[in-house]
């Protein structure tokens, strides 16, 4: 058994504890035990995670998910270790995890947990820790402070940073242009603050961006987001970001105001661009049309919309066939005593710079609160009448 390399038992029924003796398969390079934590039938892989561990100096993958674990983290990112993989995810692991950030990792998956203090990072400048971590979750902890700040070269190669679910504060760091091959963005339900930066819009890879209840994140949407052409997830819902969306509204596209051919250029085009989008969020926001093209008057009044088209971007339309009832605005209304058509994007720019119309089964589903296109195209429900 000591010649043993890869041991994987999981998906069973295992019960008890982890045995420490397992660290005396001193050639042991990949330990899966994941998957044994069947609490709903009393069978369980629980206790703590062996000291003895650090004694495995081969083990490169470590496979410890969907149990319950508890207690504290041992020493599992000593220098003569070579862990590059680890997943404890979903167990009832406590204390401080900032020990992955010395760790020489692939992938770190510590999701689902009750660990609590800063998140890990690499704990010393100019670190080579994380030159090949592709994969970062910590989401649904007690993790406090900002967001990681990434240097030039700390982590050239990481491609999902999923963080949400903690008590995270700040503002979103520019320093994450820094990440070439950043494709998934997960923030969501912490307490965020600041703008959505610019400057992120141009992360050519960026597939999804989830900064959803964050209630404090503020400010509008650049224009520039025009550029994110890999994007197919965007939830911005439940924030405090205002203005409109980018793009000139549908009226002025069908009037002829903005001909088709420019339609896909400059500030007109906004999210029609994006052809990858499979799905949107602005549901409730302080977000709300500039009819007309017109910014907010004095006192935060708009100027009156004449219809819905008035209201919406060009590449969003109406389904009337549709209806939904709108969820319940913080900032607005309960909206329990109304129907809305549902919105969807039924546009977009073609590789050649024209719009294009989806096939009706693509077509991407955005959730906007009616407060968006000021109401228009909703209807009261039995026993309620409009008023002004």
């Amino acid at each position: 058994m000591t010649a043993l390399q890869e041991l994987d038992l999981s998906t069973n029924y295992l019960t008890g504890t982890i045995p420490p003796q397992l660290a005396n398969l001193g050639n042991l390079q990949s330990l899966n035990l994941g998957y044994n934590g069947f609490t709903d039938i009393g069978l369980v892989l629980g206790g703590r995670i062996p000291a003895s561990f650090a004694k495995l100096a081969k083990l490169r993958m470590l496979m410890l998910e969907h149990n319950a674990l508890t207690g504290t983290l041992p020493e599992l990112c000593s220098s003569r270790m070579q862990l590059e993989a680890i997943s404890l995810r979903n167990n009832l692991l406590t204390g401080p995890a900032t020990q992955f950030g010395d760790c020489r990792l692939t992938a770190l998956d510590i999701s689902d947990n009750y660990f609590t203090g800063l998140l890990p990072v690499p704990r010393s400048r100019n670190s080579t820790s994380w030159l090949s971590l592709q994969v970062y979750r910590a989401n649904n902890n007690f993790f406090e402070g900002t967001l990681p700040q990434f240097a030039f070269g700390e982590a050239p190669m990481l491609a999902a940073l999923v963080l949400g679910g903690n008590s995270l504060t700040g503002s979103l760091p520019v320093s994450w242009t820094l990440l070439p091959w950043l494709t998934v963005v997960e923030a969501s339900n912490n307490d965020l603050s600041g703008t959505l930066p610019w400057q992120l819009a141009f992360q050519s890879k960026l597939s999804v961006l989830d900064l959803r209840n964050n209630t404090q994140l503020s400010g509008s949407i650049s224009p520039l987001w025009r550029f994110t052409v890999g994007l197919s997830i965007l939830d911005l819902g439940y924030t405090s970001i205002s203005g409109p969306l980018p793009g000139v509204s549908r009226a002025d596209f069908k009037s002829g105001g903005t001909a088709s051919l420019h339609v896909c250029s400059g500030n007109a085009s906004g999210f029609g661009r994006l052809s990858s989008l499979e799905s949107a969020s602005i549901a409730d926001t302080l977000m709300s049309a500039w009819c007309g093209g017109a910014e907010p008057q004095d006192g935060g009044s708009y100027q009156e919309c004449t219809s819905i088209d008035d209201a919406l971007p060009w590449y969003l339309t109406v389904d009337s066939r549709a209806w939904q009832l709108p969820e319940a605005e913080s900032n607005f209304s309960n909206n329990d005593n109304m129907r809305c058509p549902t919105i969807y994007q039924d546009m977009f720019c073609n590789r050649n710079g024209t719009p294009q119309q989806y096939e009706t089964s693509e077509r991407p589903l955005w959730a906007i609160s009616p407060s968006y296109y000021h109401y228009l195209g909703c209807q009261c429900t039995s026993g309620f009448t409009a008023r002004r």
